[in-house]
């Protein structure tokens, strides 16, 4: 709660990551993003976040942040981001749940200097919006950093960590606080990029900035 993030140790041996991952690959198909696919169900159970995990963090958001709603509000999406995509890069955004988990799948290398989708993240960039008022207007001043150009300079200046997920460990972050996006997925990149966000407990009413993209991302 006090430093906005955390790393978890790398994904269990005890768990076949590689056959999940080709399973929510196929079930992806040629999009990406994909919402609870049943490959991805199945690996969050392996994995125990929805009954391990989530009732951990339902209880700090109650505690910590006044959280007063459902333990069943998460929003679990598989996205996939193919070598050359000029759409997924460089969208600096907050998140609208409380929390986010980040859980690398398939992370692609690329030499010479190309990119291949890094994290690129700064934890309590902002402080918990007050009010849903507050909380669009915040997304609205810092998309200013959703470009190439000025992410760069923040990762120059070291207000942004990048991660490159290579030893595929989970990431957690709490999601309206932490400014993030994601590098590009170039042509030179070894292959595409799959990684599993889970979001957790949204405060916003329902006519927020969140629930209105995720009813437009179902369409």
């Amino acid at each position: 709660m006090e430093r906005g993030t955390m790393m978890f140790p790398a994904l269990s041996e005890s768990v076949d990551i590689d056959a999940y991952a080709r399973e929510i690959m196929q079930e992806v198909g040629d999009r990406t993003f994909c919402a609870s696919s049943p490959a991805h169900a199945r690996l969050l159970d392996a994995l125990d976040v929805r009954d391990g995990l989530a009732p951990v963090l339902h209880q700090m958001a109650r505690k910590h942040l006044g959280y007063q709603g459902s333990l069943e509000d998460q929003y679990h999406i598989a996205r996939l981001v193919t070598p050359g995509n000029s759409t997924e890069q460089y969208r600096a955004h907050f998140d609208s749940h409380l929390f986010t988990l980040v859980i690398p799948l398939v992370i692609p290398t690329a030499a010479d200097g190309n990119e291949a989708g890094e994290l690129l993240y700064r934890p309590n960039a902002r402080r918990q919006p007050r009010s849903e008022l507050e909380n669009i207007a915040g997304k609205a001043w810092f998309k200013r950093y959703a470009n190439r150009r000025r992410a760069t300079q923040l990762l120059a200046q070291d207000q942004f960590t990048l991660e490159s997920f290579a030893e595929r460990r989970p990431l957690l972050f709490a999601g309206r606080t932490t400014l993030h996006t994601n590098r590009a997925v170039s042509p030179a990149a070894s292959g595409p990029r799959l990684t599993l966000l889970a979001h957790f407990f949204d405060p916003s009413p329902r006519y927020g900035v969140g629930n209105m993209l995720r009813t437009l991302r179902r369409r």
